[in-house]
C-alpha cells in the first residue's frame, strides 16, 4: 500500500510538471505556424469567433464553465462503512464548479484526432449529511460531532487543474453536428479549503485550514458530446486526505459543460 501511494505521488508530480511545460511549449511552437484560412470573409480577412482563436494547428479558447456533482467513495463504494459514516454526503447539494480559464487543441490528424489541454479553477463543495465539524490544525483528520442542527454544513476546496486529453472527432452529420469523445488524465494542486456552517437563526461559521487534504491530486477523466452538449466525468487516483492522516476516500465527479465546447465550428 505504501509503495502504491508513493507511486501515486511521483505520478502526480511528474504529470503536473509535464502539463505545465507542455502547455507553454506547444503554445510557442504552434503559434508560430501560418494561420488557417478556413474562416475568411469575402474580402479575405480572418473571422474571429468571440473567445476563440485559431492559428496553424493550434486552436485556443478562453473562459468556459461547467457544473456537476462531486463526491467520494471508499473501496469503490458510495455507501461508506460505519467507521466513516459521519462523513456521508448529501449528493444533491455536493456541487463541482469549474472555470475553464484556458483551453487549447492541437490538430494531430485532419482534426479527427486532437490533443487537448488547459488550465482550470475547480471549486468542489462536499455537503455533509451529518452535523459534524472538521477540527483544524490537527495532525490527522479529527471529526467532532455537534449537538446543533446545521442548516448548511459543507467543505469547499479550491484547486488549480490541468487536463490532458486525446480526442476523436467525427465528420459533420447532416445537421452539421460533430460527435466527439475524449479520454486522458488530469493533475491538480490544492489552493485552499474552508468549512462553512450555518445554524438556523444564527450567523455563518467559516473555518479555513488544510484539514489534512492532499496538496496534489490527479486521476483519469473523459468527455463525450455531440453538437453543443458535452458531458464529463473524473475519477481520482489519489485519496482526498493525505496518507495516514485521514480515511481513504476517492473523489469523483461528473457533469456538463455549460459554455459551448462544441466541435461543430472547429471541424471543417
Amino acid at each position: 500500500m505504501n509503495n502504491i501511494c508513493l507511486l501515486n505521488r511521483q505520478f502526480l508530480r511528474t504529470l503536473f510538471s509535464f502539463l505545465i511545460l507542455f502547455l507553454f511549449g506547444t503554445t510557442m511552437l504552434f503559434a508560430q505556424e501560418e494561420p488557417v484560412d478556413s474562416t475568411k470573409t469575402d474580402e479575405g480577412k480572418d473571422i474571429s469567433i468571440p473567445g476563440h482563436h485559431e492559428k496553424g494547428r493550434l486552436f485556443t479558447n478562453w473562459l468556459g464553465l461547467s457544473v456537476g456533482i462531486n463526491g467520494y467513495a471508499n473501496d469503490g463504494r458510495l455507501n461508506l462503512p460505519a467507521s466513516m459514516d459521519n462523513l456521508s454526503l448529501r449528493y444533491g447539494n455536493s456541487i463541482e464548479w469549474t472555470l475553464h480559464l484556458l483551453g487549447q487543441r492541437v490538430d494531430l490528424y485532419k482534426k479527427r484526432f486532437v490533443l487537448e489541454y488547459g488550465l482550470d479553477m475547480v471549486f468542489n463543495q462536499y455537503r455533509f449529511a451529518n452535523d459534524i465539524t472538521l477540527v483544524p490544525e490537527e495532525k490527522e483528520v479529527t471529526i467532532q460531532e455537534e449537538l446543533v442542527d446545521f442548516k448548511k454544513n459543507k467543505l469547499r476546496t479550491t484547486s488549480l487543474n490541468m487536463p490532458l486529453l486525446l480526442t476523436f472527432a467525427s465528420k459533420k452529420g447532416k445537421q452539421g453536428h460533430v460527435f466527439h469523445f475524449s479520454a486522458g488524465a488530469y493533475g491538480s494542486v490544492l489552493l485552499g479549503a474552508i468549512q462553512k456552517q450555518k445554524v438556523k437563526g444564527e450567523g455563518k461559521i467559516k473555518t479555513r485550514d488544510d484539514f489534512n487534504l492532499n496538496n496534489f491530486n490527479g486521476g483519469l477523466m473523459a468527455r463525450i458530446g455531440g453538437g453543443p452538449v458535452t458531458f464529463y466525468a473524473k475519477y481520482s487516483l489519489t485519496s482526498l486526505f493525505k496518507q495516514n492522516q485521514g480515511p481513504e476516500l476517492t473523489p469523483f465527479s461528473f457533469g456538463i459543460l455549460l459554455v459551448d465546447n462544441s466541435y461543430d465550428d472547429y471541424v471543417d
